[in-house]
């Protein structure tokens, strides 16, 4: 029988191993997000609200939200056919980067983090077309059923207004 120093060596182990699959924080490949620039362009083509999903790539609440609530294959054919999927990366350029806004606004990545109280991370928006927002969250901890009943209201919005 293993002493109480070697399970702690291994359950420690088997920690870092788990930590460290979930490091990688990409958004899931299958849902098909675009980047916000041309996301925006197909939702004005389209007439479609934006879901505009913050993360980035060391992000383990990102993961945690991934494996959890976005692996539920019909909330992800749900969005796909109701709004136009953004992916939006925190990190992933400079902070002074200027994106296009979709009521012609240009604004820096700090200033759409700013904007969109986009940390901490894993949050979301929903936009319309002309960039009114219709809906947000943020929490990596959010099941399919809370990710449905957001998209329906954002969606409601949209229809009235």
């Amino acid at each position: 029988m293993p002493n109480t120093s070697t399970l702690r060596t291994l359950l420690l182990a088997l920690l870092l191993v788990l930590m460290s699959s979930m490091a990688n924080a990409a958004p899931p490949k299958e849902w098909g997000f675009l980047p916000l620039g041309e996301a925006i362009k197909i939702a004005k083509r389209d007439n479609k609200p934006i879901f505009v999903l913050f993360g980035f790539e060391d992000c383990p609440w990102c993961s945690r939200l991934y494996a959890g609530a976005m692996s539920d294959n019909d909330l992800r054919a749900q969005y796909q056919s109701s709004v136009v999927l953004a992916y939006f990366d925190t990190k992933g350029g400079p902070k002074s980067e200027v994106f296009d806004l979709p009521n012609g606004v240009q604004q820096t990545r700090a200033g759409i983090i700013q904007i969109f109280a986009a940390y901490p991370t894993p949050s979301w928006v929903f936009l319309s077309p002309d960039g009114t927002t219709l809906g947000a969250g943020r929490n990596g901890k959010t099941t399919a059923r809370e990710m449905r009943r957001d998209l329906e209201t954002a969606l409601a919005k949209k229809s009235d207004s």
